[in-house]
């Protein structure tokens, strides 16, 4: 059984994606959420602009959450502990990475946006490094 699992955001619609799933995951199972936004070392200066992001994206997480549980019929076990938000400077890839390792977590939910051919090459996709080197299961949301 899962005990936690790890949302990394970019602050794209895209990213959000992921929600209703994890919205579900919370309403039905006992598990911890976190979510993570990874800022890349030069945009770090704006770095504190994205925790109040981070904090409607919980709430609204929270909400759905507690809503899809009652709407299912599913007793809560535990009250539902708050949704962590985490913020880290760094690679997003190897960030997500660490931080998974580091901290137990049990699966990874994530959004990929989809890009392929030269695009996704020139770009890179943080998605496909995470789900190629992750130890714990990569739950992937094509948008």
């Amino acid at each position: 059984m899962y005990k936690k699992m790890l949302i990394p955001l970019d602050r794209s619609e895209l990213a959000e994606a992921v929600i209703p799933y994890a919205t579900e995951i919370a309403a039905r199972l006992d598990i911890e959420l976190i979510l993570l936004h990874v800022v890349y070392e030069w945009d770090n200066y704006r770095a504190s602009n994205y925790k109040p992001y981070l904090d409607r994206v919980a709430e609204r997480l929270l909400n759905q959450s507690h809503y899809a549980r009652r709407h299912a019929g599913v007793k809560a076990v535990n009250v539902a502990a708050p949704v962590q938000r985490i913020l880290i400077v760094g690679n997003p890839a190897e960030e997500i990475l660490h931080y998974t390792e580091q901290n137990d977590i049990d699966l990874l939910l994530m959004a990929t946006h989809g890009r392929s051919g030269i695009s996704r090459w020139a770009l890179g996709s943080v998605a496909d490094k995470v789900l190629r080197r992750s130890n714990v299961p990569v739950w992937l949301v094509r948008t």
